[in-house]
């Protein structure tokens, strides 16, 4: 995980369980805050370095950045097919990662071959609308 204080925040920890974790089309996941990549709740063992998190950002403040370069997340490779300012698609074969953004939060999905990448992107992408809407 990034070096930052990494408190995990109950709450945040119960939204992914209940909005993410519970679909069973996401591998690992992550609400990592952006201003210092502290990971604020994910899935046990997911690791994001701060080199990921700067990519990440990276991605969000630049899209084409994201369509150049290679994505790194969760020790993972990926290739950019989307990305705007609210959102990041990258896959790698037949798994990928959604990555959302809000005002104080990156929220990461992973998704493996055997689950459905459009269920992984509608639980990532509605917690971050969630939050969008809570202005975080």
């Amino acid at each position: 995980m990034a070096s930052s204080a990494n408190t995990v925040d109950a709450g945040l920890q119960q939204l992914l369980q209940e909005t993410i974790l519970v679909t069973g089309h996401v591998a690992d996941c992550a609400v990592i805050r952006r201003k210092d990549g502290a990971v604020r709740a994910g899935t046990s063992g997911f690791k994001v370095s701060d080199a990921e998190v700067e990519g990440i950002r990276e991605s969000f403040r630049d899209p084409a950045y994201a369509r150049e370069h290679v994505l790194r997340v969760g020790e993972q490779q990926f290739n950019c097919v989307r990305a705007d300012e609210s959102a990041i698609y990258a896959k790698n074969g037949k798994a990928g990662v959604v990555i959302g953004q809000t005002t104080q939060y990156f929220v990461l999905a992973t998704y493996s071959p055997n689950m459905f990448a459009s269920i992984c992107a509608e639980a990532a992408e509605s917690l971050a609308e969630f939050l969008r809407d809570k202005g975080k």
